[in-house]
C-alpha cells in the first residue's frame, strides 16, 4: 500500500519541475512514521536524518555559501547565505537567509538583489582602499646560485653598479665594503655619513642598536644610487 501511495504522489510530483518525491521522518520519538514529501531540486538535507515532530515542521536548505572575518581576539564572525523554505508556515515561498553571527535575516528576491548589489559597492570600496596602502608583497625570492653572483658582481663593479633594491637587500657587510664604509660610534644624537663612495664614515650613536644602525646604513648610502628607501617604505 505504502509504495502504491508513493508511486502516486511520484506521478503528481514529475508533474511539478524542479521537485522530486523523498522520505522523511516524522513524529516522536517510539513513534516515527516515513513520509514521502515533496522536495525541490536545490534542497540538500537528508530529510530521514532531521527527524521532525510534526509533517509541518519540515524545512528545506539550500547549499551553503560563507565567509568569515578573523579577529586580533580570536574569535571569527561568520558569514552565511543559502535558500531555505518552510512549506508548512504562513509564507511558503522560498527565500534567502542570511546568517550573520547565528542571526538570521530573511530577504525575498527584489531584497536579496538589493543585497548583493549593496555587497559588490562594499567590495569595490574595500578594493578601493586596499589599493592605497603600502605594498607588502614579498620581493621575488633569488636563487642561491642568482643571489651569490648578484654579491660577487657587486663586489667586482663596484657602488656604482648598485640600484635601490641592492642597497636595501644586500647583506650589509657587503654593501659598506662596496661604498668603502668604515663604522665609528661616535658622539653624534643621530647616524651621519661623511666622505664619498671609496672612503666613507658612517657616525653612529653608540646607544643606537645594530638593526638602526643598519637601517641608518642603507637610507643614507641609498641616497648615492639615487634612491630614496623612505619612499619606497611608504608606498
Amino acid at each position: 500500500m505504502q509504495n502504491t501511495v508513493a508511486s502516486l504522489a511520484q506521478q503528481v510530483i514529475e508533474g511539478k519541475p524542479g521537485h522530486r518525491l523523498v522520505p522523511a521522518l516524522v513524529g516522536r520519538s517510539g513513534n516515527v512514521q516515513t513520509v514521502w514529501i515533496d522536495c525541490p531540486n536545490w534542497c540538500v538535507l537528508d530529510h530521514t536524518t532531521d527527524r521532525s515532530v510534526f509533517i509541518e515542521d519540515i524545512n528545506h536548505e539550500g547549499e551553503r555559501r560563507a565567509m568569515s572575518f578573523p579577529s586580533a581576539h580570536g574569535e571569527t564572525v561568520l558569514v552565511e547565505v543559502y535558500v531555505s523554505q518552510w512549506p508548512g508556515s504562513e509564507e511558503t515561498q522560498p527565500y534567502l537567509a542570511v546568517d550573520v553571527d547565528r542571526e538570521v535575516d530573511s530577504y525575498g528576491r527584489t531584497a536579496a538583489m538589493a543585497l548583493a548589489d549593496q555587497m559588490v559597492a562594499f567590495a569595490a570600496d574595500v578594493r578601493r582602499l586596499a589599493q592605497t596602502l603600502p605594498d607588502d608583497s614579498p620581493r621575488p625570492a633569488l636563487s642561491q646560485a642568482d643571489e651569490a653572483l648578484r654579491q660577487v658582481q657587486a663586489d667586482a663593479r663596484g657602488w656604482q653598479s648598485l640600484t635601490g633594491d641592492d642597497v636595501a637587500s644586500l647583506p650589509i657587510a657587503r654593501l659598506l665594503k662596496a661604498f668603502g664604509v668604515t663604522v665609528v660610534d661616535a658622539d653624534v644624537e643621530v647616524t651621519e655619513l661623511h666622505g664619498m663612495p671609496g672612503r666613507m664614515e658612517l657616525r653612529v650613536p653608540a646607544v643606537a642598536t645594530l638593526q638602526a644602525r643598519e637601517a641608518d646604513a642603507r637610507r643614507l648610502l641609498a641616497h648615492h644610487v639615487g634612491a630614496d628607501l623612505n619612499a619606497e617604505a611608504n608606498q
